[in-house]
């Protein structure tokens, strides 16, 4: 059974009644941890709705200016642990790790992606252990791993579709995305 709907109009005086359209439920969506609440929450500007990158590096103790970004440091794994804590205490829910991989890593087909050991599994790892309750928001990438610099393969015919074709569990028949090579430890 359908029943029409009017369009939603844009005079607030005239606009349907929600609950009357979703029969008193509510839409969870995205809602099921506090960082993802936080970052989805609408009409308002606050650290809530901010994430902090972090551009990681390998070494120990190394802090390195991006020229491009005056302010702004590639950090080594010790290094990315203490910021993600500082941004957590400054309120933003979420940081992503973003590597920059040392071009003797990289290969044509961006293996070091699937390396359980690479900065970014390496970085969430130990940012998680200091800070459990900060969100990570990881890219599904190959440009950072690639000696080519494109964010997926190279083949004869141009550039491949991007990893999200690949980085499922076609193996086990489930079709959903998979994990990334990042463990738990």
């Amino acid at each position: 059974m359908t029943r029409e709907q009017a369009p939603i109009a844009a005079d607030p005086a005239t606009r349907p009644d929600m609950d009357g359209i979703l029969h008193g439920r509510r839409m969870r969506r995205n809602r099921r941890t506090d960082w993802s609440r936080r970052l989805v929450r609408e009409s308002t500007l606050t650290v809530d709705a901010l994430i902090w990158p972090i551009f990681i590096v390998e070494g120990r103790g190394v802090r390195t200016p991006v020229p491009s970004m005056p302010g702004v440091d590639r950090l080594s794994v010790d290094e990315a642990e203490k910021e993600g804590a500082r941004a957590a205490r400054l309120g933003t829910p979420a940081d992503p790790p973003l590597p920059y991989t040392d071009p003797a890593r990289r290969d044509a087909t961006g293996s070091e992606a699937l390396n359980p050991a690479n900065l970014v599994c390496t970085a969430c790892r130990a940012i998680k252990a200091a800070v459990p309750e900060v969100g990570l928001v990881t890219d599904v990438a190959l440009d950072p791993y690639t000696s080519h610099g494109h964010d997926g393969l190279l083949v004869r015919t141009g550039v491949a579709p991007p990893l999200r074709r690949t980085a499922t569990r076609r193996n086990t028949g489930t079709g959903r995305p998979a994990r990334t090579a990042c463990r738990r430890t």
